[in-house]
């Protein structure tokens, strides 16, 4: 069922971008206190560590992101048409959500040396 399909798939990006929220609220303190240390220094690795759990969040996200991807390209070699547009309307809010995550990592990413 196409509604239970895009409904879940919501909700997994729902429910990940509150996990980032989240993880991002921990790991931006830990990145500005490693940002003058050296590389491979406990409060750099520490940050870094963080930064992976952020990016860890993001799974099902961009998963559901793959998901509706799969199905829209299905759909369209189908020329199947019935539901693209609420699929395309979900995809696009999702990608949103995916650029602006990917914005927060590569930020703190470029506060660490090394990085």
């Amino acid at each position: 069922d196409l509604g239970g399909r895009l409904a879940r798939w919501e909700a997994d990006a729902a429910a990940a971008q509150q996990a980032f929220a989240a993880e991002r609220n921990v790991t931006v303190p830990l990145v500005a206190a490693a940002a003058g240390a050296a590389v491979a220094s406990e409060r750099w690795v520490v940050a870094q560590q963080a930064i992976s759990r952020l990016v860890a969040t993001r799974a099902p996200l961009t998963g559901a992101l793959a998901d509706i991807d799969r199905l829209y390209l299905e759909r369209s070699i189908d020329e199947a048409i019935d539901g693209l547009p609420e699929i395309y309307a979900l995809r696009d809010r999702l990608s949103e959500l995916v650029s602006t995550q990917d914005a927060v990592v590569e930020a703190l990413s470029a506060q660490l040396p090394g990085s």
